[in-house]
């Protein structure tokens, strides 16, 4: 039963994991009954905590899948740490773009800051790199966004 609440409690893969390490010497015993529920439970909890994307663990036979369930649980951290730096990336871009429109309209006004900000929807991190130096750099506002109409496509 401690194996059942502690799967059930888990919220992490290296919780779960630990959890399910312990119970495996309880996966060998007599009750084929307590073993399937106790793989349920398992895969229950592996189900909470699975990474959206990631492939659901399926369990064929209970004998060889006990090493490549931890083995697929250990994997879930690093998918978790690459989807955090992704979005990392992606919300340090916006912020960025939301920077360079907001400089644009503190020194151009309302109008510059709105067609900067449409030249620079797909812009890289370079590509604001250069516009937030341009926003400083240019006279007025027509000068900025002819240099950003000019960008290839990819920088602005």
């Amino acid at each position: 039963m401690r194996a059942v609440a502690g799967l059930e409690q888990s919220r992490s893969a290296e919780d779960t994991a630990r959890v399910f390490r312990a119970a495996v010497r309880w996966m060998d015993a007599e009750d084929p009954d307590f073993v399937r529920a106790l793989w349920a439970v398992a895969a229950d909890a592996c189900e909470r905590i699975r990474p959206e994307g990631a492939d659901a663990l399926r369990v064929d036979m209970l004998e060889d899948a006990k090493m490549s369930f931890l083995d697929r649980m250990g994997e879930w951290p690093a998918q978790w740490q690459r989807e955090g730096f992704e979005r990392g990336i992606e919300q340090g871009i916006e912020q960025q773009r939301d920077m360079v429109r907001h400089q644009s309209a503190v020194r151009f006004g309302d109008a510059a800051a709105a067609r900067v900000a449409t030249l620079l929807v797909d812009a890289d991190a370079d590509g604001l790199a250069t516009a937030a130096e341009w926003v400083v750099r240019c006279e007025t506002g027509d000068e900025l966004i002819r240099r950003l109409e000019a960008l290839p496509v990819g920088e602005s």
